[in-house]
């Protein structure tokens, strides 16, 4: 596959996927088999993927979700887990499927952090003070485009019915990103 970065302009496709919740009843897995097959057609330079792969967290979700994103081709993944998916110890069959729930990639001109921003067994989120100074460090030794990406939200979004649905600490990691 063509590397992306290539391009005169220096530019870099990412496709972006969440909420896929995988066991739910809404669940419909030709509808999430035609997005992966779109995202490869796309030929992205990276996938994220920004939580609520499962909806209860169980072990067998995690396994139905890993099976559709190994069918991702680009081999550049930022996974983070949502809410849905740190329930019934959903965290911990995160780690054993996925790898770390925070993590770091850095692509020429572009900076990516995923951090789990979920709580085990709870709707609500946040990101914690104990991340903070490893966020800015990384987002300082960068240049470029700096993303951060994480399950809840970090604004509200009016009209979503989502209103309330911001981590916690929202304003003191807003703080973080604008130094």
């Amino acid at each position: 596959m063509a590397d992306k970065r290539t391009n005169n302009d220096g530019s870099i496709i990412i496709a972006h996927l969440s909420d896929l919740h995988a066991g739910s009843q809404h669940f419909i897995p030709n509808l999430l088999s035609q997005a992966v097959e779109e995202i490869n057609q796309l030929n992205p330079d990276v996938v994220i993927v920004s939580g609520d792969l499962t909806d209860a967290g169980f072990r067998q979700e995690y396994k139905t979700a890993k099976i559709f994103l190994d069918m991702v081709s680009c081999d550049k993944k930022v996974i983070v887990p949502g809410n849905h998916d740190s329930r019934n110890v959903g965290h911990i069959h995160f780690e054993e499927m996925f790898g770390p729930r925070s993590s770091l990639l850095r692509l020429p001109g572009v900076t990516i952090i995923g951090i789990d921003s979920s709580e085990p067994d709870l709707d609500a989120g946040r990101v914690g003070r104990e991340r903070y100074k490893w966020i800015e460090e990384q987002f300082a030794e960068s240049e470029g485009v700096k993303i951060l990406t994480l399950h809840h939200h970090l604004l509200p979004v009016p009209g979503t019915g989502r209103e309330r649905n911001i981590v916690y600490d929202a304003g003191d990691l807003l703080e973080v990103l604008v130094r």
